[in-house]
């Protein structure tokens, strides 16, 4: 297993990721309708990442996981420290990967001498959080396609 930093072309990977996480990964806590709201891109449809796809990856610290060529990972912090995307592949929940990026990254805030991390969680990211110390601050709804996709604002003093 290799994490590194993001480079250009990674954007179809992680798309791919994105993609198999909310769609395989989220059905315990999401419908079927708020997946798709939430990812209107089934992953048994081929297709490459949206236009803005590098861009959003490129414009934060982005770390993605690789094994044998493939991203089955990635993770992004935004210099004001929103946790922004954190996603592996179904078969890789629970193996710690997870924790591998997120300590990367949480570790980079720290020598960049940032005092507070925050994010909006998923179910299944929040749980994740609240073993790393992180405090729910707020539930909400997220309208997505006139869907309400329920996740948290949370954050982390470091």
């Amino acid at each position: 297993m290799i994490i590194r930093p993001f480079a250009v072309g990674d954007e179809h990977g992680c798309f791919a990721v994105f993609r198999a996480a909310v769609h395989g990964g989220t059905g315990a806590f999401y419908t079927q309708e708020q997946r798709l709201a939430w990812c209107p891109h089934p992953p048994d449809v081929v297709m490459d990442a949206p236009k803005d796809w590098r861009d959003r990856l490129d414009v934060a610290v982005s770390l993605v996981a690789e094994q044998n060529g493939n991203i089955c990972g990635f993770m992004t912090l935004h210099a004001d420290g929103f946790l922004d995307f954190a996603y592996v592949l179904p078969n890789r929940m629970g193996t710690g990967l997870s924790g591998d990026l997120y300590t990367r990254l949480e570790s980079g805030a720290r020598d960049k001498g940032m005092d507070i991390l925050s994010t909006e969680a998923s179910h299944l990211f929040q749980q994740f959080l609240l073993k790393r110390g992180w405090q729910v601050d707020a539930a909400q709804h997220v309208i997505r396609d006139g869907v309400a996709i329920p996740n948290f604002r949370m954050t982390k003093r470091l």
